[in-house]
C-alpha cells in the first residue's frame, strides 16, 4: 500500500515539472528541478548496512550466524511431546 502512495507521490513531481518545463520537454530545466538526494543516498546506504551486517559480522569473524532451524524444530516438537 505504501509503494502506491509513493509512486503516486513520484508520478505527480514527474508531471509538474514536466508541467513546468513546456513542449517539447527541456532536459536541462528537468535536470535543474530534479535535483540531487544525499540525504536518499544515505538512507540507502543505512538500510543497506543495516540488512547486511550480520553476513559482514560473521565473514570478518568467522562465525556462523545462520539459523539452526532443524535444531530447533527438534527441541520444539520434543517439548511439545
Amino acid at each position: 500500500m505504501v509503494g502506491y502512495y509513493f509512486y503516486f507521490i513520484y508520478s505527480n513531481k514527474i508531471d509538474r515539472d514536466i508541467e513546468h518545463c513546456g513542449q517539447p520537454i527541456d532536459k536541462n530545466c528537468l535536470r535543474q528541478r530534479g535535483g540531487k538526494s544525499f540525504v536518499g543516498v544515505g538512507v540507502a546506504l543505512f538500510f543497506i548496512l543495516f540488512l547486511t551486517w550480520p553476513v559482514i559480522y560473521g565473514a570478518i569473524t568467522k562465525q556462523d550466524v545462520t539459523t539452526k532451524t532443524s535444531e530447533y524444530s527438534k527441541k520444539i516438537s520434543e517439548y511439545l511431546k
